[in-house]
């Protein structure tokens, strides 16, 4: 959710522009034959944003268990508020709301009440500050598994596909 006081608000696309699949593609026909079809910035990233979870694995991964990527309050910064700007986070939780604004140079305030999210909170808030915060970096690619089987149909399910379409259920 994105909430203004007034009509008066900043909203950058141009700061979250995601590289185009295919750049010097070109109109073919029509009043606008031979000019480049997309934007020389990228493109917009449309309504999905795609993000790895936090999870065992993950470079930021702290003690929260539902705990979001920077790169996911990243963009919505990028977009809505400029350097120096205050960025509010009234359940901070590790505060990844509060570094990612340190990170891209806006002032940062927050609050949380779990005594252990809060000494993790300190933690990443100077590792910020410092440069040494563990971040993903945003344009590494989301991993998708090559070659192997993601989820198998159970025999069961196929047999029992098989004799639906035979009218048998």
């Amino acid at each position: 959710m994105w909430y203004t006081k007034s009509d008066n608000y900043h909203f950058d696309l141009d700061s979250v522009r995601v590289p185009q699949k295919y750049p010097g593609k070109r109109h073919y026909k029509g009043s606008r034959k031979g000019e480049f079809s997309g934007h020389p910035l990228g493109k917009n990233p449309s309504d999905v944003w795609i993000f790895p979870n936090v999870k065992h694995n993950h470079r930021e991964k702290t003690i929260h268990p539902c705990q979001f990527p920077i790169e996911l309050v990243d963009r919505m910064l990028l977009a809505t508020t400029r350097a120096g700007d205050v960025v509010l986070d009234p359940f901070a939780g590790v505060s990844s709301a509060l570094c990612a604004a340190i990170l891209r140079g806006r002032r940062a305030c927050g609050a949380e009440i779990v005594d252990e999210y809060v000494r993790v909170s300190e933690q990443r808030i100077q590792q910020a500050f410092a440069g040494t915060l563990p971040v993903r970096p945003s344009d590494m690619p989301v991993y998708t598994p090559k070659g192997e089987a993601v989820a198998v149909l159970p025999r069961e399910f196929a047999e029992e596909r098989n004799n639906a379409g035979n009218g048998r259920l």
